[in-house]
């Protein structure tokens, strides 16, 4: 679902995220809030047997290091039995890689 766009699927228009819109937008503190807007979003829409415990969102502000990186760490459980990191980096080239 996170590396889905929105309107890219057939019959579920509002499916996904509009991550990929904000992808070159600039990198300032404001941009941590919407990215977890996002996600919170669409994972209560369209994830709703999942809950995301923890969002960390690592930009340049962090670490100076990610010139045009952005890192999103996400913590989700499933009935409170399965608990499970996603990470979530996003490059300078436009990629959005989850692992």
């Amino acid at each position: 679902m996170l590396q889905t766009q929105k309107g890219e699927r057939f019959y579920h228009p509002t499916y996904g995220t509009d991550l990929i819109a904000i992808l070159f937008e600039p990198n300032v503190t404001e941009l941590k809030q919407e990215i977890a807007e996002i996600i919170n979003n669409a994972a209560n829409t369209w994830l709703s047997y999942i809950r995301i415990v923890d969002i960390n969102i690592t930009t340049n502000e962090d670490d100076p290091t990610l010139d045009h990186q952005v890192i999103v760490s996400i913590t989700i459980t499933a009935d409170a039995v399965y608990t499970e990191t996603i990470v979530i980096f996003v490059g300078e080239n436009g990629n959005i890689s989850i692992t």
